[in-house]
């Protein structure tokens, strides 16, 4: 299909504080559970094991419009598995209705972004997966589903033997080739799946050895927003303010870290790392922001004054400005333990920025060693700090690898190419449906 004709109202312009909603919401997000902070929206309901029956409609919406597209997705929050969905979403607006459900119980901090894209909205986290099976029929029913999307949700592939799939397309998101990525969930439910996307080349190779039909994969890259809001001369005029705004300097190094504060993403590496430069050379310009919250916030809080860097890092919290905050780093600093194909690391590269990463299959697949950052050695403060005193001693070396980084995000992870894959593998399913 023609890409050109591809909706172009990113997403990125919803973080930057624009706002408008393209499809009607016709109902408010139903929640079953007890979410673990007040909802942005929600009508209340049952907790875990009780009735829903009087929450979901009963009878058909009777809409015929278009194809009706189910996705699924942990949480309505705004992380890896959930961005790559919502550009997908965006991608396909205006050609299907979408209905999305979480199946986990959580914050849902990125709800107002779902609402912009889905008709309905359903938290399912407070049922076991027998009832989750059963209130997944009841919206099969309810809105006349064409087609179900998968996107890293365990709940979602221990509920498909359960549900009656005959006549509905199935497709998932396969993320990382790790335990904790469920890749063995979908191997286990290849038979009941028509469309593997993988997010890389690792998370193919993974499918492949595990029996999938190489005819049923698709290799779709997480894609960015390369020409708009992550084209980094938007913000070339305003980086000296932003990164006064932060108490930043020009001669400053500022490494970035955007993500989850949580053991997996290892945030503690990062501000350890930090400290292992400033130890060793304490006139080093050397400054850290953090984006994100989670469990381990506290925690790293106290490390970071544990280890003297009080004055040296800035941690703001969950944001949805993350070009403006890109605009205003040096570098970004990737220290997870585990990843598939991080879109973080795609949109830092479009910004520009040097990456500083450990070293993961799913970032080779982006970054090349010495082109367009450095691969830690290993994942210690030690390895990672002789990779940031490089940047220190050479900021044109810096800029090289960032220009680099920008130049292979344009040409190979731009959104238009992301969705042109999707597009052309749910419009051969449900072109035709309604």
């Amino acid at each position: 299909m023609r890409t050109d004709s591809l909706p172009r109202a990113p997403l990125t312009r919803f973080l930057s504080g624009v706002y408008w909603r393209t499809t009607p919401l016709i109902y408010r997000t139903i929640d079953f559970g007890r979410p673990a902070h007040p909802p942005t929206s929600s009508m209340g309901g049952p907790q875990a094991g009780d009735g829903f029956e009087s929450l979901i409609p009963e009878a058909a919406d009777g809409y015929t419009e278009k194809p009706t597209l189910l996705c699924l997705v942990p949480w309505f929050n705004w992380g890896g598995a959930e961005a790559v969905l919502l550009h997908v979403l965006e991608g396909l607006a205006g050609r299907y209705r979408f209905i999305a459900v979480a199946t986990e119980p959580g914050a849902h901090n990125a709800d107002a972004i779902f609402a912009r894209w889905t008709a309905a909205r359903y938290r399912l986290g407070g049922l076991i997966v027998p009832k989750q099976a059963e209130a997944l029929e009841r919206i099969f029913r309810a809105h006349g589903v064409h087609g179900m999307l998968i996107s890293w949700s365990p709940e979602a592939y221990r509920a498909l033997p359960a549900l009656d799939t005959k006549g509905l397309w199935v497709g998932d998101i396969i993320h990382n080739t790790v335990a904790e990525g469920h890749l063995r969930l979908a191997l286990e439910q290849d038979a009941r799946i028509n469309a593997h996307f993988a997010v890389g080349r690792h998370q193919l190779e993974a499918l492949v050895r595990g029996g999938v039909e190489r005819a049923k994969i698709r290799l779709a890259p997480n894609g960015v927003d390369v020409d708009g809001q992550l084209d980094p001369a938007r913000y070339r005029e305003q980086r000296a303010a932003l990164r006064g705004t932060h108490g930043f300097a020009d001669e400053d190094l500022v490494a970035c870290w955007v993500g989850r504060l949580s053991a997996e993403k290892d945030p503690l590496l990062f501000v350890r790392s930090l400290a292992r430069v400033c130890c060793e050379a304490p006139e080093a310009r050397l400054k850290g922001l953090i984006i994100g919250d989670g469990p381990l916030e506290g925690a790293l809080r106290q490390e970071i004054s544990a280890l003297r860097l009080d004055d040296r890092v800035v941690m703001l919290g969950y944001r949805e400005n993350v070009a403006e905050i890109f605009a205003a780093a040096d570098a970004l600093i990737l220290t997870s333990r585990i990843e598939g194909s991080p879109t973080v690391v795609a949109e830092a590269m479009s910004m520009a920025l040097p990456i500083v990463a450990s070293d993961l299959e799913g970032v080779r697949d982006v970054v090349e060693d010495g082109v367009h950052g450095f691969i830690a050695a290993r994942r210690t403060p030690g390895a990672f700090a002789v990779c940031l005193r490089q940047l220190l001693a050479h900021s044109d070396r810096g800029a090289a690898l960032g220009a680099a980084g920008r130049q292979r995000a344009v040409a190979e992870l731009s959104l238009t190419k992301m969705i042109e894959v999707y597009s052309e593998t749910i419009e051969a399913a449900l072109g035709n449906s309604v």
